[in-house]
């Protein structure tokens, strides 16, 4: 197998997974989240129960699914570039340690730990970038920020 076909089949089936599991998770999250934040209403500073015989479960459901359009805006792009990253550098240590294949355990440790390593951190700072610029023009709670992107990374 070539470098190229190497590296090819690497990052496209890593995209290609990256872009499903953000799309998937990025919509479970939205809806979990929108789901907390219907159940906790906040109303000018003052905490709040919304139960459905107050709003309709309609409304709730509503909220449900723009949680989930928006969890599929953020987690979409997020895993199609870290997926991608993630193929590109796992194509790299297995042109650099793993060429000639021989030793699969090794291989299959490393690419694993390499590969959690990697995506967490880079999704982190991809979703902390993208939430720090949309969220930047409202109030400043970087650490707030960090903490709370940290969860779905």
């Amino acid at each position: 197998m070539t470098m190229q076909r190497l590296l090819w089949g690497m990052m496209w089936r890593s995209g290609a997974w990256g872009l499903l599991a953000g799309t998937i998770l990025g919509a479970a999250y939205g809806i979990l989240f929108s789901s907390i934040l219907n159940l906790v209403g906040i109303h000018r500073g003052n905490l709040f129960i919304l139960t459905p015989t107050q709003v309709g479960w309609h409304f709730i459901m509503l909220v449900m699914f723009i949680g989930a359009i928006l969890g599929i805006l953020f987690g979409a792009p997020t895993g199609i570039i870290v997926g991608i990253s993630n193929g590109v550098v796992l194509a790299v240590l297995m042109r650099l340690f793993f060429y000639p294949y021989k030793n699969s355990r090794a291989y299959h440790w490393i690419v694993f730990g390499v590969n959690i390593v990697f995506s967490i951190i880079t999704s982190w700072l991809f979703l902390i970038t993208i939430a720090y610029f949309w969220i930047n023009r409202y109030i400043n709670i970087f650490p707030q920020l960090a903490v709370l992107v940290l969860i779905p990374a």
